[in-house]
């Protein structure tokens, strides 16, 4: 079924989190969109199949459960089941890559923001309806959300640079001749996490990245029972608004380090997963 890792962000193991929230989804769950899909369903011949997707509860961030026609049988099968972002930060990006993830339905999109050309990656939740209609080097609106995998409370967190080759190509970019010390060396230079905004895809995954924030907005809900922090980060400087960061961030409690829980004004940092979906439907737009 794929996104494994991805249920980790619900905190447990992706194996309690499957077990927990997917027959709960379809038996419980309300029907989304479908679309019809020619693809090689479970290593069989090519033939056109239905998809169509289901997601409980109806909370912020949800579990959705994609299933696929079985046309021969009149049964629907278990395609891909992962948590769903059902509301998001609306951000306008350009399509540089679309990749398949390998089953005809689900997909990444690997864009950069309109204005700056940051890169972002993200998994796209509706990459089934949309993936023929798209156009790469064209730009569009997404709802995009971050769902964290592991984070930490960065108010303290410094890192001390004292390599001095480092240092030097440092002081040099910034045009600046500090004072040495004593010894002749150059002085250390200390950075501070707080109040960073940042986010870095990793290179093999770019829905993966890892991120900084300052938390502007922070409110709480339960999710079967999950303790779930919704974040609304604060970018502190005008430049920070052009970071391609989710404006919308879920995390379990169980995430976050040290039993840390969000508070307005404190900085965070880790690791998380980029999802999100088109703003407005493309039949909509393209009427």
């Amino acid at each position: 079924m794929g996104h494994g890792n991805h249920w980790e962000c619900l905190g447990g193991t992706a194996e309690e989190r499957i077990k927990q929230f997917i027959p709960l989804t379809i038996a419980k769950g309300e029907v989304g969109q479908s679309a019809e899909l020619v693809g090689d369903w479970f290593d069989s011949p090519k033939r056109k199949e239905t998809i169509n997707t289901i997601t409980y509860p109806e909370t912020p961030l949800r579990c959705m459960a994609m299933l696929v026609s079985q046309g021969s049988k009149k049964k629907h099968a278990l395609l891909s089941g992962f948590p769903f972002a059902a509301s998001g930060g609306k951000q306008r990006l350009r399509i540089l890559e679309l990749r398949n993830d390998g089953n005809q339905a689900e997909g990444l999109l690997l864009c950069e923001t309109a204005e700056n050309n940051a890169l972002i990656g993200f998994f796209d939740t509706h990459y089934y309806i949309n993936q023929g209609h798209y156009q790469v080097g064209e730009q569009y609106d997404f709802q995009l959300a971050g769902l964290i995998y592991s984070a930490r409370c960065t108010n303290e967190e410094i890192i001390e640079v004292t390599n001095q080759t480092t240092l030097a190509e440092r002081y040099a970019a910034l045009g600046e001749t500090p004072e040495r010390l004593p010894d002749g060396t150059l002085p250390p230079y200390i950075f501070r996490y707080a109040n960073m905004t940042g986010l870095g895809p990793t290179a093999k995954y770019p829905d993966d990245a890892e991120f900084y924030a300052v938390i502007g907005e922070v409110t709480e809900f339960a999710l079967e029972g999950i303790r779930i922090f919704q974040i609304i980060p604060k970018f502190e400087e005008p430049s920070c608004e052009e970071v391609p960061l989710p404006r919308v961030i879920f995390g379990a409690a169980a995430v976050f380090q040290d039993g840390y829980v969000p508070k307005v004004g404190d900085s965070i940092g880790g690791m998380l997963w980029v999802q999100g979906f088109l703003d407005e439907p493309l039949a909509k737009r393209l009427a």
